[in-house]
């Protein structure tokens, strides 16, 4: 099985990889992951890969991996020669996720991507790290992911569309940023940002029978998000109802639950 996952990896999986003729370089500044939780180590040769989320938990939906690596003498380094693939391990099947590419920051590297659903004891999202284009140079962490409502899914001419919240885990009372990001599943690896749809968006307080004034529709930035406003007047619980539409044809419309 493990040799079956590597093939899958290399053969199918959307690898992320930029090349250089520099190896690696030293960081200006010291890397702080203070403000990150550790997923665990892997060594990958004579470096040290160790990977990093916003929060301890991982949640299906949008979500952050960052990772550091280090040489032998513990020092951290950069490197643009790297790839980074994330499956869904299902023992005798597995499928890819959306993904964003890699950003490298002065050395804390970060990788934006979608779980679309969750793990379970037979079942883990498994990331795989090569190092220097080379296939002896290949590390592994595998995650849990526990199910949220920050993601729904809706079919479309027999396709199904994946529509999830960006970063939204600090909203509060007034006015706040509201961005989604869709991808359309036309494979198990192939997971491409949509930039066609047109979005309406409605707050609704269904305990006291009224919505909010002030919201503006989501509009397209680039790859797939879409990016508004949307106000809360008031704490409680909020249904937010995201229709979609696609040449004036309203397609799907999903509905995100807010508890402020």
């Amino acid at each position: 099985m493990k040799k079956l996952l590597f093939t899958s990896f290399i053969a199918l999986a959307v690898f992320f990889m930029a090349c250089s003729d520099d190896n690696s370089t030293q960081p200006d500044n010291e890397i702080d992951t203070s403000h990150l939780g550790s997923l665990g180590t892997t060594a990958i040769g004579d470096y040290t890969v160790e990977m990093y989320s916003e929060k301890q938990e991982l949640l299906t939906g949008y979500n952050t991996l960052y990772f550091t690596i280090k040489d032998s003498d513990g020092e951290y380094i950069i490197t643009d020669d790297l790839s980074v693939s994330v499956i869904m391990d299902m023992a005798e099947n597995a499928h890819g996720c959306p993904t964003e590419g890699i950003k490298n920051t002065n050395g804390l590297f970060s990788l934006d991507l979608v779980f679309t659903m969750p793990s379970n004891e037979s079942e883990k999202w498994v990331s795989q790290i090569r190092l220097f284009d080379d296939d002896n140079l290949v590390g592994e962490f595998r995650f849990d992911v526990s199910s949220s409502n920050r993601i729904k899914n809706f079919m479309h001419d027999s396709e199904m569309y994946f529509v999830s919240l960006v970063k939204f885990d600090e909203a509060k009372v007034g006015l706040n940023d509201f961005e989604i990001v869709i991808h359309k599943k036309e494979s198990a690896y192939e997971w491409p940002p949509q930039d066609d749809m047109t979005i309406k968006i409605t707050p609704w307080m269904p305990g006291m029978g009224h919505g909010s004034p002030n919201n503006e529709n989501p509009i397209l930035t680039e790859n797939g998000h879409y990016r508004g406003k949307v106000n809360f007047t008031m704490t409680g619980y909020w249904e937010i109802t995201v229709k979609v539409s696609i040449n004036e044809t309203e397609i799907a419309e999903v509905i995100f639950p807010i508890e402020l």
